[in-house]
């Protein structure tokens, strides 16, 4: 409920407390990151929601039970998780929702603009999230889309948004490294 996120907003603003709860977010999400751990040889992802949120004093991170994935509340400047979200599922929500918050985005009655919206965070998101240079090493190493999110520690939507969005030379990135995966197989 709003009151939740409420209460979980103003308790979370204190200090100390908000710093080591997002700090404690973030190693228990990167702990499962395998691509992280770089086991497969697959680059190390760059871009980190979790510090990027750490660093933003304007913003509070809440935990609740209802859906959907992620929801950022522009007046509180509250970025609310559904709690049991797999580590890639939030690592992917969060990022969604920071660039929202980077935007300053609210919603909107209008259900076209909201798409347009929408579409554009995500796509920024998964620029994000997937480097080309991560997602080409994904590709040598696995042509099946859900091990390679597993690999992106990404969702599967966020890895589909940044397949979508690929230009020519991106393309082509891949192309090559699809031969790779190919050539080793």
């Amino acid at each position: 409920t709003q009151s939740e996120v409420d209460a979980a907003a103003s308790f979370a603003r204190s200090g100390p407390l908000r710093t080591r709860a997002i700090r404690n977010c973030q190693t228990t999400m990167m702990r499962s990151t395998p691509a992280d751990r770089d086991v497969t040889g697959v680059t190390a992802l760059q871009y980190d929601p979790w510090a990027d949120l750490a660093g933003r004093a304007d913003l509070t991170l809440s935990w609740r039970h209802q859906k959907p994935c992620g929801q950022y509340f522009h007046h509180d400047r509250v970025i609310a998780l559904r709690r049991g979200l797999t580590g890639a599922q939030a690592r992917s929500t969060l990022a969604h929702e920071l660039v929202h918050a980077e935007r300053g985005d609210v919603g909107l009655s209008d259900a076209a603009l909201d798409a347009r919206q929408e579409l554009i965070v995500q796509r920024e998101a998964a620029r994000r999230l997937i480097p080309l240079a991560a997602l080409a090493d994904a590709v040598r190493w696995t042509c099946h889309p859900a091990e390679a999110a597993e690999l992106l520690h990404v969702d599967r939507g966020t890895l589909r948004t940044r397949l979508a969005m690929l230009t020519e030379a991106e393309k082509l990135v891949l192309d090559a490294a699809a031969g790779e995966h190919e050539a080793a197989a």
